[in-house]
């Protein structure tokens, strides 16, 4: 059940590309969210371009693994090219930049049930109807992040569907340009270097913002926090999980777990908890495991080593640009630099070293 589990020896056709969406969803809606397409195909010869497309797409499946048999042609990047290259760089890239959501979306289908990749109608129904003729070529990564896979040689644009996910809704932010588009079928610009994709409006995501070898060598690197304002609303919200990715400590209570806030022109953050399971004899014996049902709320020792820093805040989506950012604790204030951009049609604001660390709450 928690274990990756793959769509089994598929072919490295378009059609194949674009099947992988329903059996995907399929699987996850069945309780198994660590799963993925064998990228590229199985079988056959990907051309380049649907080897880049299946990798652009790919980044978002729960288990992302170029795979195939031994007997089809060679197929990493460098071999296609240095277009193929740098593509496929950029989409990997995007990939470690987004383990902070990944590591958390996990966790809450390990520990909690939610199903980590969802169908458009998973969290709409009875408020957005028309997502029906679009379940099988869009799918959710948890409630905030809609990816569209591009099944052809589509020139110049393609149909997404931004479902409308609340009474309050403020649509949808382009996860690449920034741009906010209202709920609804619009018509997307596919360009060549991504898949389009989706941030739901009110939403906080974390990332980790550089460039990497390997998923270890980022426990040292600090947060980006990116503040996708709902413009209904004036609001947005998003949760972090972070352990020390290499133990069951957690389940000792070793971990912060939060959820960020923001609302009008301020941010705060607060701990939630993590119910405790029932765990067999044989496995809790010699581990200081909380009883079944206990709520947890954890706390990350220093000697961890695990960077809970925020380098960086970028404020998405704002009618007007700042005029001043402060950080306030303990009742004092202080200012921040902060740098302003039009994205989008809008404004963003980028705060630089700000003295945030994740789980120190306020």
């Amino acid at each position: 059940r928690y274990g990756p589990i793959w769509t089994g020896d598929n072919m490295g056709k378009w059609d194949h590309l674009t099947i992988s969406v329903p059996m995907l969803l399929s699987m996850s809606m069945g309780g198994l969210s660590y799963v993925g397409a064998d990228v590229g195909g199985f079988f056959y010869d990907p051309s380049e371009e649907l080897l880049t497309r299946w990798h652009q797409f790919g980044i978002w499946y729960p288990f992302y693994r170029a795979h195939a048999h031994l007997e089809t042609k060679r197929r990493e990047p460098w071999v296609l090219g240095e277009t193929c290259i740098t593509r496929v760089r950029e989409a990997v890239s995007t990939r470690y930049q987004m383990l902070p959501t990944w590591y958390t979306r996990m966790m809450e289908f390990t520990e909690m049930g939610a199903p980590v990749l969802r169908p458009l109608y998973f969290d709409t129904l009875g408020l957005d109807d028309g997502v029906w003729p679009h379940i099988d070529t869009h799918m959710l990564v948890g409630d905030e992040i809609l990816v569209r896979v591009v099944d052809d040689k589509t020139a110049g644009s393609t149909q997404v569907y931004l479902p409308k996910m609340s009474a309050s809704d403020g649509g949808w932010y382009d996860f690449y340009t920034l741009e906010r588009r209202p709920a609804g079928l619009a018509t997307v610009p596919v360009a060549a270097e991504y898949v389009p994709t989706m941030v739901r409006a009110g939403t906080v995501l974390f990332k980790k913002m550089r460039r990497r070898r390997s998923s270890g060598a980022q426990i040292g690197d600090p947060y980006t926090v990116e503040v996708y304002t709902n413009p209904v609303t004036n609001s947005a919200t998003g949760r972090i999980f972070v352990d020390d990715f290499n133990s069951y400590d957690y389940k000792e209570g070793q971990f912060v777990y939060l959820t960020m806030d923001c609302a009008g022109t301020s941010c705060s953050s607060k701990p939630l908890s993590i119910q405790a399971k029932s765990v067999p004899e044989n496995e809790s014996k010699g581990r200081n495991w909380p009883a079944a049902g206990t709520q947890v709320q954890g706390q990350l020792p220093a000697t961890k080593q695990v960077n809970l820093a925020v380098e960086r805040v970028v404020l998405i989506g704002l009618q007007t640009a700042p005029t001043k950012v402060t950080f306030e604790k303990d009742g004092q204030e202080t200012d921040l630099h902060f740098t302003t951009r039009p994205c989008g049609g809008l404004v963003c604001a980028h705060v630089k070293k700000p003295p945030i660390v994740l789980g120190q709450h306020g």
